[in-house]
């Protein structure tokens, strides 16, 4: 199973990274920022979940995830927005499935 991680912190990005390595039969496949995680998106059509970071250059997580979500056939691709920021309602109004509050645990 592909897992987009897009972060643009080089330390978070490999910490998610291990993590997805631990699930059965994933493949992480990292993007260092929102514009680089379309790229890959539309090169990769399998990918079958995306971890988000929010406070990203260029394009935040929440412009993201609007244009993923108004993008076919991204509409319904599974989403999990990682943040320092605890605004898990405003997150999941904006159509992430899930959120990590950081630091994990």
């Amino acid at each position: 199973m592909k897992i987009l991680i897009i972060d643009d912190s080089v330390i978070q990005i490999q910490l998610l990274r291990k993590v997805v390595l631990k699930v059965n039969d994933a493949d992480p496949i990292l993007a260092e920022d929102a514009l680089e995680g379309f790229a890959i998106l539309r090169a990769i059509p399998d990918i079958r979940m995306v971890i988000l970071d929010n406070n990203m250059p260029y394009i935040n997580g929440m412009q993201f995830l609007q244009k993923l979500r108004s993008t076919p056939p991204f509409e319904n691709l599974p989403v999990v927005i990682a943040s320092g920021d605890d605004k898990t309602e405003e997150y999941i109004r904006a159509g992430a499935d899930k959120v990590m509050i950081k630091p994990y645990k």
